[in-house]
């Protein structure tokens, strides 16, 4: 497939839509799928719209099993060469596949761009080829499932107290448990605290800069930064939330002003406005700390307690959410303040003010209430059985 129509769908929609560089990436990524799935089976794709001849059912179907499969680093382990006519019969090698929520997205960028190179190749649209255009778009869509994974248990999701109090242990300063060398413990702190009680994103909580703290007010400003010019970073860490202002306790400014005085001693750390920074002598000391780093904190965590064996910061946001939703049930349980309760969640959290996403975040505290609500049920009417056998 041409590079110049890949080029030219970028400029004329991906960036006019503002999109970020990562959604950017993973719309790229997902027409080089579409590529390759045309390579292996013989199908020139401009030539084809060109002529009015679109992806067919089948087709559609092939390349939706053609996109759950992994090319990444990790599916190199599986690859072999192997000789036409040289596989041994009712052998076939297992190939890697991508998460579901992958696939999901990788058909909808395909989607959108079959879509748009074939209105782009013809001069003129009929009504007749206008419907099947959006017939092919609608039979690429129709074979991306469910973005979210279906589960019968969420344990494996839940961070509750009895592993927030393992992290406690493992990440205080100091504590013959930590596994941070000595002058990283106070900045690992510092980004454990922030995601946990402010629920901020990863790349919301890289992007944060210092001047984005307002000790006398005590709060933190998360603000859109993408592009950004002064951000040296390849892989940007951006918000893929609103902008928004969310306050801190005593506790959390003065740990932030701990940080900012012993970020002044990294060299190179004063050239920039980023607030985390990369602290291991090198090429790249001072600069702001890159998503891989904070990747590498959690794993880092994980091996330190089995109870921590699934932590990662996403699973941090999830917990703040939780915690703040018990808070607020123990306030007023009535119908206005659920939904005061619900729009301020969904604030803190940088969503749209009815956003239906607060369910997903909340559902351990859902778990916990239901539990309660049928217990209390349950003993009321046990509690009325007995009366009436006494009576």
């Amino acid at each position: 497939m041409e590079d110049d129509y890949c080029s030219l769908f970028v400029i004329s929609t991906l960036r006019n839509r503002g999109l970020s560089v990562a959604s950017q990436e993973a719309a790229l990524n997902a027409i080089n799928v579409l590529s390759g799935f045309c390579q292996v089976n013989r199908i020139d794709l401009a030539v084809r719209l060109r002529a009015g001849k679109y992806l067919t059912s089948i087709e559609c179907e092939a390349l939706s099993n053609f996109a759950r499969q992994s090319f990444g680093a990790e599916a190199k382990r599986y690859q072999k060469v192997v000789a036409l006519g040289k596989v041994r019969r009712g052998y076939a090698y297992a190939v890697p596949t991508v998460a579901r929520h992958t696939h999901f997205k990788r058909l909808t960028h395909i989607a959108d761009f079959v879509e748009w190179m074939a209105k782009y190749l013809l001069t003129h649209l009929s009504p007749e080829r206008m419907l099947r255009i959006a017939e092919m778009r609608e039979d690429v869509l129709r074979h991306r499932g469910s973005a979210s994974p279906v589960r019968d248990d969420f344990d494996d999701e839940e961070f509750t107290q009895r592993h927030n109090q393992a992290l406690n242990d493992v990440i205080a300063p100091g504590s013959e448990r930590n596994p941070f060398r000595p002058e990283l413990q106070l900045r690992n702190l510092l980004l454990v605290e922030l995601l946990r009680q402010t629920g901020i994103r990863r790349g919301e909580v890289l992007s944060l800069q210092v001047r984005d703290v307002d000790h006398v007010k005590r709060q933190i400003t998360v603000r859109r930064r993408h592009g950004a010019t002064d951000d040296p970073r390849v892989d940007q860490p951006v918000s893929k939330t609103d902008g928004r202002t969310i306050p801190i306790s005593l506790y959390l400014t003065e740990l932030i002003v701990q940080y900012v005085a012993h970020r002044r001693t990294v060299p190179g750390a004063t050239k920039h406005r980023y607030l985390f920074v990369t602290h291991k002598s090198g090429p790249t000391q001072g600069q702001p700390m890159t998503k891989a780093a904070l990747k590498e904190v959690f794993e880092t965590l994980a091996g330190a307690d089995e109870l921590l064996s699934s932590v990662r910061t996403h699973l941090l946001r999830h917990f703040f959410s939780n915690e703040l939703a018990k808070v607020q049930h123990e306030r007023g349980t009535d119908e206005d303040s659920k939904d005061l309760h619900r729009r301020v969640r969904n604030y803190l959290a940088g969503r749209k003010q009815h956003s239906a996403v607060d369910a997903v975040y909340t559902q351990v505290e859902t778990k916990r209430q239901a539990r309660a609500a049928v217990l209390a049920l349950q003993e009321r009417m046990a509690s009325g059985l007995q009366a009436r056998g006494e009576a």
